[in-house]
């Protein structure tokens, strides 16, 4: 019954007997004031839905199980995932129900729970292709006994794929670098080695391990202050490439060739470099050096051209040549380089080398000609030589290497004239080598002795 507003009252009407007749002729009537008792119902009875409600609000299997192995309450996921009522659960056994067992599981968390009276976190176990965790908290009264415990079990099925997606792109990740030829190392902006692969270890003989506990100035062959600048370029720039010797664990020394970058790794601010060892590179550029130096020390004049007969090379005395020719101005000694041929040469002598040229790359084999000059008495012994992309393997430019033979010709044709002098005259002529074989007899010699 409710009065006066919002307070809440018993009342208790009870019969009463007339002493003298027997009858009931009266009625007791005893009101109680219950309004607080009202209250404590009410705030019981919502706190008892807002625990289901976040009961059931919890994604994973949860349930309250009694120190018997009974169930006391289940959550929404639970009664999906087990397929039954939530009446039909209540009170049931745990081990019956979940594992189909007639006694509880030694290994469930309740149970090791229960024997330790703290809390257990079970192994991770597959059930139906699916993964779970599961756990298990005592509830304890106010005389410290065991009065129930919370069961938890988590799918962690998605989990467990994502790290297993992860395992596999760190192995992907770490096949990928050790198959480069090159070195890659990522280190820290002090200079700290946080990772490299298997072509760095090996081409400074140290081990990762080791590597690990090292700094770029342990390996590098600059003073610590290039370091450090290099660095800070990387910072600025974001980018760096540049050359460096680096120092192996047995003394070695390998030029190398840094293409240094900054990136975030492991949400901190690092620097990857690829380090290629140059050192064939290096012998590569000191023998060309060498041939530099005996091309232009050559007495012969020694050009390269492209397909498009475009000067790429040519030496001290090509040019020279030139010049004494009066082809190019003094003025132009260096700017030949990069002039087609035909800018320079008449247009016979163009053609003459084009033929040359055209068959020397089809043929993809040196060619040799002796050439008379159109313009001047002088004569030259030319090599043509197809050059190769080193990557392509196709012939892209000739090598050309003229030799001056004005003298050797102006001999032979000195020969041929005393040759013929010889036949004509009346007398007899003739040669012989040290072993008395004739090497020339002339007419009136061979009518004088037939034999």
């Amino acid at each position: 019954v409710k009065e006066e507003g919002e307070n809440h009252y018993v009342r208790t009407l009870s019969p009463v007997e007339n002493p003298e007749t027997g009858e009931v002729d009266r009625v007791s009537v005893i009101s109680k004031d219950v309004t607080e008792l009202k209250k404590r119902e009410g705030e019981l009875v919502r706190s008892r839905e807002e625990r289901e409600e976040f009961f059931d609000a919890i994604p994973d299997i949860a349930a309250v199980i009694s120190p018997n192995h009974e169930f006391v309450e289940v959550n929404e996921e639970g009664v999906e995932r087990l397929e039954m009522d939530r009446e039909e659960l209540i009170g049931r056994k745990c081990y019956r129900v979940v594992h189909g067992q007639d006694e509880p599981i030694d290994e469930c968390p309740c149970t090791k729970a229960l024997e330790a009276g703290e809390p257990d976190i079970g192994e991770e176990f597959s059930e139906g292709g699916r993964h779970y965790t599961a756990a298990a908290t005592p509830i304890t009264g106010e005389n410290g006994e065991i009065e129930s415990l919370v069961h938890t079990v988590k799918d962690i099925t998605k989990r467990k794929k994502m790290e297993e997606k992860l395992r596999k792109s760190r192995e992907e990740y770490r096949s990928l670098i050790n198959s480069m030829n090159d070195g890659f190392v990522v280190h820290d902006l002090e200079g700290n080695f946080i990772t490299g692969n298997d072509v760095l270890s090996k081409t400074l003989r140290y081990s990762e391990e080791e590597l690990q506990s090292m700094n770029l100035k342990d390996i590098t062959d600059e003073e610590g202050g290039e370091v450090e600048q290099n660095i800070q370029r990387v910072r600025d720039e974001g980018n760096l490439t540049f050359e460096t010797t680096v120092k192996t664990s047995q003394g070695g020394k390998i030029p190398v060739e840094i293409n240094a970058n900054l990136v975030e790794y492991r949400d901190e601010p690092a620097i990857l470099s690829i380090a290629r060892d140059v050192t064939e590179r290096k012998k590569a550029e000191g023998r060309i050096r060498e041939y530099k130096s005996a091309v232009e020390a050559s007495d012969d004049s020694i050009y390269m051209i492209d397909k498009d007969y475009r000067y790429i090379f040519a030496n001290h005395e090509h040019v020279s040549r030139l010049l004494d020719d009066g082809k190019i101005p003094r003025e132009s000694r260096g700017e030949v380089v990069g002039k087609k041929y035909g800018d320079i040469h008449p247009e016979e002598e163009l053609k003459a080398l084009k033929k040359n040229v055209e068959k020397a790359l089809e043929t993809d084999a040196p060619l040799t000609e002796e050439y008379k000059f159109l313009t001047e008495d002088r004569w030259s012994s030319r090599t043509y030589s197809p050059v190769k992309n080193s990557e392509t393997g196709e012939a892209e430019a000739v090598v050309v290497v003229s030799k001056d033979i004005t003298e050797r010709k102006k001999a032979e044709e000195e020969l041929r004239q005393y040759r013929r002098a010889m036949e004509s005259s009346v007398d007899s002529f003739a040669a012989i080598d040290n072993n008395y074989r004739y090497l020339f007899a002339n007419e009136a010699y061979r009518n004088t002795f037939p034999s």
